[in-house]
């Protein structure tokens, strides 16, 4: 896993650019985010080119509702770099042998990538990788996200 994190974060660093990386304020993007322990679909509005606010709301084994704002705190021609703090509840378990509940905070760093770097003619598509804690787990968290965004200013 770490191996894999090392090349994607290579590649990204590594690309050319077409357009600028930042979200522009006004667009929402909605996918997936990935990072424990709030998986699921995500909607992120941009409230200004440093600030964004998320929601993950994830079903399943996890079952999490949550919330996150971005401060993007380096902007770069093709890749933003961003802190994160994170605030929901989450439920874990199975069957009827275990399961938990509670609140759950978080604080971190990530990076995010625009693919239209890689070519004009791809949609409007961001991914991030991040690292973070959890006071649901006592290790560092590694997440990733995929969000395509429109254009709701207009």
């Amino acid at each position: 896993m770490k191996k894999l994190m090392v090349i994607l974060v290579s590649i990204i660093l590594l690309q050319g650019t077409i357009m600028g990386a930042t979200p522009e304020s006004g667009k929402f993007g909605l996918g997936i985010q990935l990072t424990s322990p709030h998986y699921g679909l995500s909607g992120i509005y941009n409230h200004s080119e440093e600030i964004s606010f998320q929601g993950v709301i994830g079903t399943g084994y996890w079952g999490s509702i949550g919330g996150r704002i971005l401060y993007r705190f380096e902007k770069k021609e093709f890749y933003n770099l961003y802190g994160y703090g994170a605030l929901g509840l989450y439920t874990q378990g199975y069957s009827n042998y275990y399961f938990s509940s509670g609140f759950s905070l978080g604080a971190g760093a990530g990076i995010e990538y625009n693919w239209k770097g890689l070519s004009e003619d791809l949609p409007p598509v961001f991914t991030n990788l991040e690292a973070g804690l959890s006071s649901v787990y006592p290790h560092i968290n590694i997440g990733v996200g995929f969000h395509y965004y429109f254009n709701i200013s207009d």
